[in-house]
């Protein structure tokens, strides 16, 4: 078919504008218009990303020296997550994996299938993968050194500043940008969208249409009756409060977003240039917006007098149809988990992406329309089953809300095979872990590191039967000598950052 000459997206922020940065890369011939809602600002407060962004930027042409400074953007090298245990001082990382910890991840793999048989091995990940060193030290994940110029990592952003920055670059690459509040879709009855009508009687036509309308989900459930999937069965948490607060000036940047369990949820915090963001997510049958507040000032020593925390609520799930006729929905308004992991800018960035490859095809049909949305619903479903697992594993007994999340939630066969395959239970065979991870392949948004990391950092292990012996001791392994893997060539996070601004 032929390439359609205009692409619509309705909302801004940073769905809306990745959504046109990619769109106008690959379209050049196209036309590409942004509407944006003078009335209804943007929610803003996804500050974290996975290693995909940096290839989102890779891709349209920008360097971090580009849109780092710009957006008070600092580096990720990983998750740090205490307090999810019943001893509420252990904690574990969860690294971003590169080939600079492939000989290290070997024998953490090794060590956690010994641990699994019985053995008493070495096993927490925090001492089998660089990353989780290099956060530590508030190290940046940049090195002089050859070997780790492939080291990979995330970023830690002002959303709202990344969402200008963005619309900044896409207006001087020509993407029309208009500022309008949609009142009425012209619809017809099987979904197809022929035009909107802004509320000065404006009309816009187009070709294909992107819904980043958010959670209103203005073109895909208002105008085409999209089925929307509800996942509160799986998933405990539909509120957040969030607030910032100072970046201490006598200190070095964490390199590390921290995901810390409360009574009642967990918050966040998350390292900028000019401040840190914080946030405490929760279930609003088990505390309310106010008491979460406070929770939260506690935690991040900040008088509740002084702050006007921003309150948020969600139903977790996704729409049943990701792409349906010529909509494609894109960030809050194809659905939301809940921010642990920070894996909605990768669901974004993968679902137009996906798009593209399917739009693209000499051969474009309505079955690649349904691969599209096979995969975007596999993407979301499988960082569901990743973050429910979190709250099975936890170990927590201090409130209710602990007991529940790990107790009474529903969980997927896929995730019930993961955590099974594990444990090896209904199965004598020590790889039953590996095939369960085989047949989860296609949902499988999370790969082999992050998952053993998971169930070794929550301590989720059959009990230790038999203490190793001589042959076995060679497998345990700690990175006791950085020098040896070039520690001392990465760059503190502040130097990294500078380096940027000049």
């Amino acid at each position: 078919m032929n390439q359609p000459l205009k692409f619509v997206i309705v909302g801004g922020g940073s769905a809306g504008w990745m959504c046109a940065s990619l769109l106008q890369q690959h379209f050049s011939e196209c036309t590409v218009v942004l509407l944006e809602s003078e009335s209804r600002g943007i929610i803003g407060v996804g500050e974290g990303s996975t290693p995909s962004l940096k290839r989102f930027f890779e891709a349209i042409n920008i360097s971090e020296s580009e849109w780092m400074p710009q957006c008070n953007a600092t580096y990720k090298c990983g998750i740090r997550f205490p307090g999810w245990l019943a001893d509420a001082q252990k904690s574990y990382f969860h690294p971003f994996y590169s080939q600079a910890d492939h000989s290290c991840a070997l024998k953490f793999f090794r060590n956690c299938q010994l641990r699994r048989a019985g053995w008493d091995m070495p096993s927490h990940p925090d001492a089998f993968f660089i990353s989780s060193e290099i956060a530590r030290l508030g190290l940046s994940p940049k090195s002089e050194h050859e070997a780790f110029s492939l080291f990979d990592y995330g970023y830690h952003f002002d959303a709202h500043l990344l969402a200008e920055f963005l619309a900044s670059v896409c207006i001087a690459r020509g993407v029309e940008h208009r500022k309008l509040d949609v009142e009425r879709v012209n619809c017809s009855a099987d979904g197809y969208i022929h035009s909107l009508i802004g509320e000065c009687g404006a009309e816009i036509s187009g070709d294909i249409f992107f819904d980043a309308s958010g959670f209103r989900r203005l073109l895909c459930v208002d105008a085409q009756k999209t089925d929307f999937l509800d996942y509160s069965n799986h998933l405990v948490n539909n509120a957040a409060v969030a607030m910032p607060c100072p970046l201490p000036s006598d200190q070095d940047i964490p390199s590390e977003t921290l995901s810390e369990a409360m009574p009642y949820g967990w918050r966040w915090q998350i390292p900028l240039q000019n401040r840190i963001g914080n946030g405490y997510v929760f279930n609003r049958d088990y505390l309310s917006h106010d008491e979460a507040s406070l929770e939260l000032c506690k935690a991040i020593h900040v008088d509740p007098k002084s702050s006007t925390p921003l309150k948020l609520n969600w139903t977790p799930g996704r729409l049943k149809t990701n792409w349906t006729q010529n909509c494609v929905a894109i960030g809050l308004s194809q659905g939301f988990l809940e921010p642990l992991e920070a894996a909605m800018l990768h669901t974004i960035q993968d679902t137009i992406e996906s798009f593209i490859d399917c739009f693209t095809q000499a051969d474009f049909s309505h079955h690649l329309q349904g691969q599209h949305n096979q995969r975007v619903n596999d993407l979301i479903d499988g960082t569901r089953d990743y973050i429910q697992a979190h709250y099975l594993l936890n170990t927590r007994q201090d409130t209710q809300y602990w007991k529940d999340a790990r107790e009474q939630m529903d969980v997927s066969s896929d995730l019930g095979a993961l955590i099974d395959g594990w444990m090896q239970k209904h199965s004598k065979d020590p790889d039953a872990l590996e095939a369960a991870m085989q047949g989860h392949r296609r949902r499988q948004v999370y790969r082999r590191t992050s998952w053993y990391c998971l169930f070794s950092g929550m301590e989720h292990f059959p009990d230790a039967r038999r203490i190793p012996n001589g042959d076995l001791e060679d497998y345990g392994y700690k990175l006791k000598q950085m020098r040896d893997v070039g520690l001392d060539t990465f760059v503190s996070h502040r130097a990294a950052l500078a380096r940027h601004r000049r």
